[in-house]
């Protein structure tokens, strides 16, 4: 897929939780900062058998080349919302946006279960947040 902002960086790499273009978008050197998944590695959070992991992509998913570069991607393992994503921009988002989705799994979970304990954790818990 081409994209349409040539001149845009396209790889990154993470400095202090912060995303800093590639020169040259230099694959190899974005490569390399790859190797090591701890500092790229957001959140991992395990519910109800469900996995939901955030992580730094450092490659910019933004193929139109409008707004900020598209650099974490959170992602469900299992469960009704198995294989579903979101992406933002900066670590920061990418914290709010991993939260947000385990409440999503841990709402779905409830409306599946239908246990009186379950949603009432969840009512007070997005009450809490609001």
């Amino acid at each position: 897929m081409a994209r349409s902002a040539p001149d845009r960086p396209h790889y990154y790499v993470l400095i202090d939780r912060r995303p800093v273009p590639l020169a040259d978008n230099d694959v190899l050197a974005w490569a390399a900062a790859f190797e090591n998944i701890d500092n790229r590695h957001v959140a991992n959070t395990k519910v109800h058998g469900v996995c939901v992991s955030t992580v730094f992509i450092g490659i910019d998913m933004n193929w139109f080349g409008t707004g900020p570069p598209i650099l974490f991607e959170t992602m469900v393992f299992g469960g009704a919302l198995d294989g579903r994503q979101l992406r933002c921009s900066t670590w920061e988002e990418a914290e709010i946006q991993h939260e947000f989705v385990v409440s999503a799994v841990k709402l779905q979970f409830a409306a599946e279960s239908k246990t009186a304990e379950d949603i009432e954790i969840l009512e007070r818990m997005m009450k809490d947040k609001r």
